[in-house]
């Protein structure tokens, strides 16, 4: 489950999530669930922080220039996804199809990081989980091969390439 990040427009009712919000009033801006942002919002009490852009764009230029993989928020992947829902939703196929295409010239940039992490994936400890899930498989692909080349160099043994049997 995810949080992000709303404005509150209107004070938030107990009856909605008891008095969790009662602290909180109009022009605060406030994590929460996903799913308590979509009521906020559907009932007009608050506005979900939409990703610009251009922040996509500032990213790729970011990842170019360094070495390391540039933080981005956990839930960075599921709000380019709803942004490009609402492009499309809106007519903006063009801008939706343009931010599609930026993203995936971020995860082109920063995969090379990813092969670099998953040979230590201890260190993955702060990015959102579907980069997590990517270094966790290359790694074990990783171990894996290194298994087999050991085995190979050790017996002359063949190469098990995930139950097909082959020599290099």
């Amino acid at each position: 489950m995810m949080k992000e990040s709303v404005k509150l427009e209107k004070a938030v009712p107990p009856e909605l999530f008891g008095n969790s919000f009662e602290s909180l009033g109009p022009g605060d801006e406030v994590e929460v669930w996903t799913w308590q942002a979509k009521v906020l919002e559907k009932h007009g009490i608050a506005k979900r922080t939409r990703i610009d852009p251009i922040i996509v764009k500032q990213k790729i230029i970011s990842e170019e220039r360094n070495t390391y993989l540039e933080k981005i928020p956990e839930n960075f992947y599921f709000q380019i996804a709803e942004e490009i829902a609402a492009l499309k939703s809106s007519g903006e196929t063009e801008k939706a199809e343009g931010l599609k295409s930026d993203v995936l010239t971020l995860l082109q940039t920063r995969m090379p990081k990813f092969l670099n992490l998953a040979l230590s994936p201890e260190e993955s400890a702060d990015i959102p989980h579907e980069e997590k899930f990517l270094i966790n498989r290359l790694a074990f692909v990783l171990k894996s091969w290194n298994q087999n080349m050991e085995r190979l160099l050790e017996t002359g043994e063949e190469v098990d390439r995930g139950g097909i049997r082959g020599t290099i």
